[in-house]
C-alpha cells in the first residue's frame, strides 16, 4: 500500500504523483505554493528508535551540512516529527531531477566520462572531510541544474558516527559492492568501497545492454567484460586500464582523487594522428608485395597443421600395439621418440628412388630387460611418419626383439609406404599399424625366448 496518495498536503507541498519505490521509502513529486515542482521521499518506518529513521536522520544531517555544494542534491525541506507516527512519517523534499543514466543514455563516451569524473571530485571532496557515500549505483546518481549530483545519502558515513550496518548485512547493492565490504562491512573503509562502486557504475553507464556488473574487479585483459570490445571510441584500452586499478584490491586501488585525475586525463587524451596524404596508394603497393610470402605462408601453415593431424592419427592408431608392449613394463617402458634408441638408420631407409624428404617423426614403444653386466634385451616397436614440403610422403614401422647391437635378434621392417598427405596417408598409417600387430605375436614370442635362454 502506498505510504501517500495524490493530492495530500505536507507542510507547503502538495503530493502530485508517484515517482519510485526505494528500500526505506518512497519519492513522490509534489509542488509548493508557487506550483514549483520537487521531489519528497517519504520514509517508510515511522519508530523513531528504529536504524531506517536514525540513517534518515543522518542522510539529512550529512547533507545540510554541506549546504550549496555542487554535485550534491541539496535538500529544500525536512520534516522530521518528534513522535513519528502512521499518519506522521518522516520526510524531506529535494530539487526534481533526472536519472543520470537517463540523460546519458545517447550521449557520447566522452559525455558519460565527464559525468562521472566531475561526480569522482565532488567524492574526493567529500573523502577528505570523512564522508563517503556507501551506495554508490546507477539509480543514486542524478542530474540537476546542467550537471551530475549525487543522491540518496541514506548509508553515509560520517567521520566519528557510530556505525549502524546491522550484523550479516553488506551496504550496497549487488554488482557495485567492494570485495572488502562482502568480508567485513563493519570494519571495512567506506573510501575505497566508493572509488570501486564508482567505477562499476562508470563500466555499466558505458555497457547499457548489462543488467548489472560482474561482482568481481574489472580486468583490462581483453575478456568479455572489456570495454575495448564494445567501444569504438580512441584509448579505449586505457579506459579498461583505470576501471581495472579502481577495483583492484583495497591495497592497491587508486583514491578517488587519483580516479578523478586518471579519468580527467582520458578525457584529455589525444586523438590518434593520422596518416600524410597519399599514405594509402602506397599502403596497397605495399600489401601486393606481401601477397606471394603471405600466400607461401599461410600455405605452409595449412600444410603444418595437416601433418600435425597425420602425426597425431599415427599416435592414436598405434596405441593397442604401443599399450600391448608397454604392459610388460609400465613403470619402466619408454613410449615416444625416445624408443627409437639407435635404429634411426634402419627406420629411415631409402624408399624407391632415395630417402624421402621431411624430418622424420618417430614414435612407438621400447622395453628394456637386463642380462647381465653391459647385456640386455630389448623389445622395440616403433613408427616413423616423413612428409616433404610438397609431394608425397612416406610411413615406416619396425619390430626388433634381442640384442640390438648384434645380429642376434629377431627384425621385422614393414613394407615402406608412400602416400599424399591426407586420406591417401591415413590410410597407409592403417596399414603399417595392422602389418607390425600381424609381426608382433612373433615378437612377443622371441623376446620371450630369449628370457628363457638366459
Amino acid at each position: 500500500m502506498a505510504l501517500l496518495e495524490s493530492g495530500k498536503v505536507l507542510g507547503r507541498w502538495s503530493v502530485v504523483r508517484f515517482i519510485d519505490d526505494g528500500g526505506n521509502g518512497e519519492v513522490w513529486g509534489v509542488v509548493d505554493e508557487d506550483d514549483q515542482p520537487a521531489a519528497l521521499k517519504v520514509l517508510r518506518d515511522y519508530r523513531g528508535d528504529s536504524v531506517p529513521y536514525e540513517r534518515f536522520c543522518r542522510e539529512i544531517s550529512a547533507v545540510q551540512a554541506l549546504g550549496e555544494h555542487p554535485g550534491v542534491l541539496p535538500i529544500l525541506d525536512v520534516h522530521l516529527p518528534d513522535e513519528p507516527r502512521r499518519r506522521d512519517r518522516a520526510w524531506y523534499v529535494m530539487p526534481l531531477a533526472r536519472p543520470l543514466a537517463e540523460v546519458l543514455e545517447d550521449g557520447a563516451v566522452t559525455d558519460v566520462v565527464a559525468a562521472i569524473a566531475s561526480l569522482a571530485e565532488t567524492l574526493a571532496e567529500l573523502h577528505e572531510r570523512g564522508i563517503a557515500h556507501r551506495d554508490l549505483k546507477p539509480g543514486n546518481l542524478l542530474w540537476h541544474d546542467g550537471g551530475p549530483v549525487l543522491g540518496d545519502f541514506g548509508l553515509v558515513h560520517l567521520p566519528d558516527a557510530e556505525a549502524l550496518t546491522e550484523s550479516g548485512r553488506v551496504p550496497g547493492s549487488f554488482g557495485y559492492i567492494a570485495d572488502e565490504l562482502m568480508v567485513e562491512p563493519r570494519s571495512a573503509e567506506a573510501s575505497p568501497a566508493d572509488v570501486y562502486a564508482l567505477a562499476k557504475v562508470l563500466w555499466k553507464l558505458l555497457t547499457p545492454g548489462a543488467l548489472y556488473p560482474l561482482q568481481r574487479e574489472l580486468r583490462a585483459d581483453g575478456g568479455p567484460a572489456t570495454l575495448a570490445r564494445s567501444l569504438t571510441v580512441p584509448h579505449a584500452e586505457a579506459l579498461d586500464r583505470i576501471l581495472e586499478r579502481a577495483t583492484a584490491p583495497v591495497q592497491a586501488r587508486l583514491s578517488m582523487a587519483e580516479l578523478a585525475a586518471d579519468l580527467r586525463g582520458w578525457l584529455a587524451l589525444p586523438a590518434p594522428a593520422g596518416f600524410p596524404e597519399g599514405v594509402d596508394v602506397v599502403l596497397e603497393a605495399a600489401r601486393r608485395s606481401m601477397d606471394v610470402a603471405v600466400a607461401q605462408r599461410d600455405l605452409a601453415a595449412v600444410r603444418e597443421r595437416a601433418v600435425d593431424g597425420l602425426r597425431k592419427s599415427l599416435i592414436q592408431r598405434c596405441a593397442d600395439v604401443v599399450q600391448a608392449v608397454r604392459s610388460l613394463d609400465p613403470a619402466g617402458a619408454q613410449v615416444g621418440p625416445l624408443s627409437i634408441g639407435g635404429l634411426h638408420a634402419l627406420i629411415e631407409q631409402p624408399v624407391e628412388s632415395g630417402p624421402p624428404p621431411g624430418p622424420p617423426f618417430h614414435h612407438g614403444v621400447r622395453v628394456t630387460r637386463s642380462r647381465g653386466y653391459a647385456d640386455q634385451d630389448v623389445l622395440v616397436v616403433a613408427f616413423c611418419l616423413q612428409v616433404p614440403e610438397d609431394g608425397s610422403g612416406t610411413i615406416t614401422g619396425v619390430l626388433l626383439a634381442g640384442d640390438e647391437h648384434t645380429h642376434d635378434n629377431l627384425f621385422r621392417l614393414t613394407r615402406p609406404r608412400r602416400a599424399e598427405p591426407g586420406v591417401e596417408m591415413e590410410a597407409a598409417i592403417e596399414q603399417t599399424v595392422a602389418e607390425a600387430a600381424e609381426h608382433l605375436p612373433e615378437a612377443l614370442t622371441a623376446f620371450t625366448a630369449r628370457s628363457a635362454a638366459s
